[in-house]
């Protein structure tokens, strides 16, 4: 959702996602969900497709294992930067670097973690 206040630039809310897994002792492994909730904006070199394009984004970082029973969801702050190719109306694909920061708070001490996924996306976009 969002709007494009000209031909060059937009602004919008996303939500991005990246599962992978990982293996640790002594659970085992798991499927860990990376995630980002963010207002961002994109800005296109041309007015119209084909145009490369850049894109950024502020928002709230989630990592959190969901298939795992009694597992908690750690939040802190997140960001994305991008670039990508619009290659016809509507049809674009996009890089995308997410960082996040989710914490934890345990005891009244704070642990940061550092959460960082590179993304390659084929995207859809209604306009």
């Amino acid at each position: 959702m969002g709007y494009a206040f000209t031909d060059f630039f937009e602004v919008f809310y996303t939500s991005k996602v990246s599962w992978f897994g990982v293996n640790y002792i002594p659970n085992g492994s798991a499927t860990v969900a990376n995630g980002l909730s963010a207002l961002g904006m994109t800005c296109y070199f041309k007015p119209e497709a084909p145009s490369f394009f850049v894109a950024g984004g502020l928002g709230v970082s989630t990592w959190s294992t969901p298939f795992e029973s009694g597992a908690e969801t750690l939040i802190g702050f997140g960001l994305f930067a991008g670039a990508g190719y619009e290659f016809s109306k509507h049809m674009n694909v996009e890089m995308d670097l997410m960082l996040g920061q989710p914490n934890k708070a345990k005891n009244g001490i704070e642990t940061k973690y550092d959460a960082l996924s590179v993304k390659l996306t084929v995207n859809a976009l209604g306009y």
